[in-house]
């Protein structure tokens, strides 16, 4: 009998002879080279490559294609690819119960009369329980209060059972409870969790508190309840993150809990330092784009690679974003409207351009491990790595180099602008199940909940509130404190569908032509501007 399969096992022939056609139809026919390439980044091949290896193969892959429209079909053909090897049917292939064993031998013409009786009676039995009641069927009752989470830490789910216990036990008859949605990074996890999150919101059904990212299901739907600004005074927000989770005024879509910067400059301070550089002036008052190319040129006398881009939690597009908000771009789309100029675009562009042409990036951006970009940084055999809050976390806690937070380029000192994610406790009421006390209950469970969220601090990201700041001192770590001055200058991520389509029809992939060399910095600006033209035009009708 076949076995479900470890992630060191080797991965069989037969493996790669179905990977193959599945690369042509994606790749065209650059799909066995591309393949061969993403092997090679990972000092594989394919006799000595294993199942571990298969999800930065994948990324590899998935990140050739050029047409990001279809790359979530893509995805979904590896990973089927793959469950099909490591998890073949005939291994979780169920052995036959006594009753179902019964009932096979009980299945003879012989038998045919007595069979029709027993359907009879299970028609009967079932037409009873189809019109029963089912208690069960909805996810929160009239006192029932549950919490959905797709982020997990043991910090968290201590802090928020605790909590649970003692808000049942103080408000009998309501019942709290916590469910932890599936997710954790793997991408049909997450896709499955998307899918039910859909259904109950579409079903009118959705759990009274969700922890997670702002999504237009939970903002724009009827059954969000909405925060107003007294819950959320003793928390010390800082102003420009609850500007971000504003309905007006006066109300907020959720309590916010967490926030990390998208894209980061965490540099080698020994290296650096070593070059004759001041980290803390450079802190303080910035760097200019032409600063910024002398030192990465500098530092290839001392480091095989200058600078490094991970994309763990982005694309090239953010990196771009991140420049252009330092060069003054700021909001790119707002009311419908496009606010970045073409001159802020095309400077941005030509200082993207400088970094490819000079050698400056790391030049297997789009395909390498991401994994071994933060091995490469924590070996000293990088200066700087444009990566996540969450990146920043696993160098310093691997405590091999010392990292020091710099600004984006051409940033103006203290009028640097960063882009913050966010994550907060988002409350609702149900349909058919709405009533005031409960709706304050739910508010109330998911103030307290935020204000004892310490645990976000273990999580790669930073608290929300100043409250959370000041009780875990965080401003004493230099990082932290450089990090903190900066808060107040966040842009809000845009997740309206015009921004999306401008990012990742028009300017993504021409990054992408960039760093492969299919066009030059004025082709690839020419093909925003059409792209732009065509887009902006369809909106406009």
């Amino acid at each position: 009998m076949a076995e479900i399969k470890k992630e060191t096992d080797l991965i069989p022939e037969e493996f790669w002879d179905e990977l193959l056609p599945i690369c042509n139809k994606y790749l065209g026919t650059r799909g066995e080279e591309v393949l061969n390439e993403a092997l090679s980044v990972l000092g594989k091949d394919r006799n000595n490559a294993v199942f571990g290896d298969l999800t930065d193969i994948f990324n590899a892959l998935i990140n050739k294609l050029v047409y990001l429209d279809r790359r979530a079909d893509f995805r979904a053909e590896l990973y089927a690819l793959r469950r099909k090897y490591m998890v073949p049917p005939e291994a979780v292939k169920a052995t036959p119960s006594k009753l179902e064993l019964f009932i096979s031998r009980f299945l003879t013409r012989r038998n045919a009369i007595a069979l029709s009786i027993i359907l009879v009676l299970l028609a009967g039995a079932g037409i009873y329980y189809v019109f029963k009641p089912d208690e069960n069927s909805k996810i929160s009752g009239k006192y029932d209060i549950v919490l959905w989470s797709q982020i997990y830490s043991r910090d968290m789910e201590e802090t928020i059972n605790e909590i649970i216990d003692n808000f049942n036990e103080k408000y009998k008859p309501y019942k709290s409870r916590f469910d932890l949605l599936p997710g954790s990074g793997d991408p049909m996890a997450e896709m499955g969790t998307q899918m039910k999150i859909m259904a109950v919101f579409a079903a009118g059904d959705p759990p009274d508190i969700i922890y997670g990212a702002p999504n237009p299901i939970f903002i724009n739907g009827p059954y969000l309840l909405k925060v107003e600004r007294d819950y959320l005074q003793s928390l010390n927000y800082f102003p420009k993150i609850l500007n971000q989770v504003a309905i007006d005024d006066k109300y907020y879509y959720c309590y916010p809990v967490s926030i990390s910067p998208k894209m980061i400059l965490i540099a080698n301070k020994t290296l650096i330092e070593g070059l004759g550089y001041n980290l803390g002036e450079i802190q303080e008052r910035g760097i200019s784009w032409d600063e910024f190319i002398d030192l990465a040129d500098r530092l290839k006398l001392v480091t095989p690679y200058p600078v490094l881009v991970n994309l763990r939690g982005g694309t090239l597009f953010d990196v771009f974003w991140m420049s252009m908000v330092n060069n003054g771009g700021g909001m790119a789309v707002s009311d419908g409207r496009f606010l970045w100029t073409d001159k802020k675009m095309e400077e941005t562009i030509q200082f993207f351009d400088k970094l490819v042409k000079r050698d400056i990036i790391n030049p297997n951006i789009l395909g390498g491990r991401l994994s071994n970009n933060i091995e490469i940084f924590n070996d000293g055999k990088a200066g700087i790595i444009i990566g996540s809050y969450l990146d920043y976390m696993m160098i310093n806690n691997a405590g091999k180099v010392k990292a020091v937070i710099l600004p984006f380029p051409n940033n103006k000192g203290n009028n640097l602008a960063s882009l913050w994610d966010i994550n907060g406790y988002f409350c609702f009421r149900q349909r058919d199940n709405y009533n005031t006390d409960k709706a304050q209950m739910t508010l109330m469970l998911a103030k307290t909940l935020t204000e004892n969220s310490d645990w976000v601090s273990g999580t790669g990201a930073l608290p929300a509130s100043g409250l959370i700041w000041d009780r875990l001192n965080l401003y004493s770590e230099a990082n932290h404190r450089f990090l903190y001055k900066y808060i107040d200058t966040s842009v809000p991520i845009d997740t309206s569908p015009l921004f999306n389509q401008i990012a990742f029809e028009a300017i993504n992939p021409q990054l992408e032509n960039i760093v492969t060399g299919k066009a030059d910095v004025n082709q690839a600006m020419e093909n925003i501007r059409n792209s732009l033209n065509r887009i902006l035009s369809q909106n406009s009708k």
